[in-house]
């Protein structure tokens, strides 16, 4: 069976709640060596709400998710390098995630940002070097071990990035609704599974996405924004992770990959964005 065939659920361990962040000494505690994997505005995200120190190699991403950039790294990374940490959204993420998967490291995941799943899947988005085009979904050989979901450095996601978050994340519904119409039920209980999932994320989003952008702008930490929180950044990793194809990328994630290659839309989307506009022209 090829890995894309299995069934992969997402992180290991996801750790949740205001101030999580400083549970990061704890967790590398069970390594010999660390690298951190970020960006400019990433690392100044987490610097503003770890309390701990980092003594270990810090490398910048070139911010273009690609193979050549996470190998890059690991050629520099040293030699008894055991986990690769990778602080900030999902284009830093899967350049972290090659860099872990060179080195045969664990990944501990910290997201900056609440824009995608990428956080909590062994499922990434590698890009082009130049042009920052992309270029083809991998599926790693481990999830992240660790993922540490601060709601604190999540209140510092940009308005447009969590809104990006959310058109994401309701894509999973639209997605796997259109790919099992009428076969729901005569497909495996994993997949049910997944379908379901789906259904509670979208009927969370519904609920809970207005609510969650005003607690966003006022800066406060509540149920509804907790709840958006770990459904873009966990729970939406594992449609695909127990749905396999049947939950994975369809119209809305084509939309995305097309629309890569216009480059005016590396400045005024994103990834979560993008799939977002997928969702919507391929209900229309």
């Amino acid at each position: 069976m090829k890995l894309v065939e299995e069934i992969r659920p997402g992180a290991n361990r996801y750790i949740n709640g205001q101030g999580a962040v400083d549970d990061l000494n704890r967790v590398m505690a069970d390594y010999q060596q660390a690298i951190v994997v970020t960006g400019e505005k990433s690392y100044a995200a987490f610097q503003q709400n770890y309390h701990g120190e980092v003594t270990c190699p810090v490398f910048r991403y070139d911010g273009s998710a690609s193979d050549e950039d996470g190998h890059a790294i690991a050629k520099q990374a040293p030699v008894q390098t055991d986990v690769v940490i990778g602080i900030g959204g999902g284009r830093v993420l899967g350049t972290a995630k090659v860099t872990a998967e060179t080195l045969q490291a664990d990944l501990i995941s910290v997201p900056t940002l609440v824009s995608n799943c990428a956080p909590f899947t062994p499922v990434g988005a590698i890009y082009h070097p130049v042009g920052h085009t992309f270029k083809y979904v991998e599926y790693f050989k481990n999830a992240p071990t660790v993922t540490i979901g601060d709601y604190n450095i999540m209140l510092t996601t940009p308005h447009d990035f969590f809104v990006a978050g959310i058109g994401d994340t309701l894509a999973k519904w639209y997605e796997m609704e259109g790919i099992t119409r009428g076969r729901i039920n005569d497909l495996p209980v994993f997949t049910r599974l997944s379908y379901q999932t789906a259904k509670v994320i979208k009927n969370a989003l519904v609920d809970s996405a207005q609510t969650a952008l005003a607690d966003l702008e006022e800066g406060r930490v509540s149920p509804a924004f907790t709840d958006v929180v770990d459904c873009i950044i966990g729970i939406a990793s594992e449609v695909g992770g127990f749905g396999v194809s049947d939950g994975r990328m369809a119209g809305a994630h084509a939309v995305h990959n097309g629309l890569s290659y216009i480059e005016e839309t590396h400045v005024a989307w994103f990834q979560g964005g993008l799939r977002y506009l997928g969702s919507i022209s391929s209900n229309w």
